[in-house]
């Protein structure tokens, strides 16, 4: 750390030390870090899979698009750290991953060794010879596709990251071990 870096955290612990309003911002950290704090190495090891995560615009909820639910909308599905590797739809509470509607696409980076996996509509299914996106959902005028499983990775990926940035915060504040532990597990 530089010396000038030294000297702003120095100043903002003092402030935390001396003024409400500086307290009260850690006690903000520490009561958004509170479920984080609770979890062990391997809790953080699986909320940062491997698998790079799938754009979160553009997507569609096949229970409800064009009926509650727009065509290629961002922001659809209601997820939460508590229950990690599921996707509400907050529109018709439709539960993803769905059996009802399987990830049977894929599209694999061979660069990365990654194989994607995404849903396809019934007519893509039905017209499998036909990979020009005529059949999928669309966002505008090009095909999408939707990968709760790419979704979920994104979401747990945001929030480990979000995460890190409060904890390494609370461990400049505090010199509380446990925080920079966590912290270094996520990275």
């Amino acid at each position: 750390m530089n010396k000038k870096n030294l000297r702003d955290v120095q100043k903002a612990r003092e402030n935390v030390r001396r003024y409400a309003w500086a307290q009260k911002i850690v006690e903000g950290w520490q009561q958004e870090t509170a479920y984080a704090m609770q979890q062990n190495q391997a809790f953080f090891e699986s909320m940062m899979p491997e698998l790079t995560a799938w754009p979160e615009y553009g997507q569609n909820c096949p229970a409800c698009v064009n009926d509650l639910s727009s065509m290629g909308e961002s922001g659809l599905y209601r997820w939460t750290v508590e229950d990690p590797d599921r996707l509400i739809c907050k529109y018709c509470n439709t539960e993803y991953p769905n059996p009802k509607y399987p990830e049977t696409g894929s599209i694999t980076a061979s660069k990365m060794g990654q194989t994607f996996t995404f849903y396809l509509t019934d007519a893509e299914r039905a017209h499998p010879e036909d990979r020009s996106g005529k059949y999928a959902f669309t966002w505008y005028r090009w095909p999408v596709h939707t990968s709760w499983t790419g979704i979920i990775r994104s979401q747990k990926n945001r929030w480990s990251l979000d995460q890190m940035v409060l904890l390494a915060n609370l461990y400049a504040f505090t010199d509380n071990p446990s925080y920079a532990q966590r912290a270094a597990w996520i990275m």
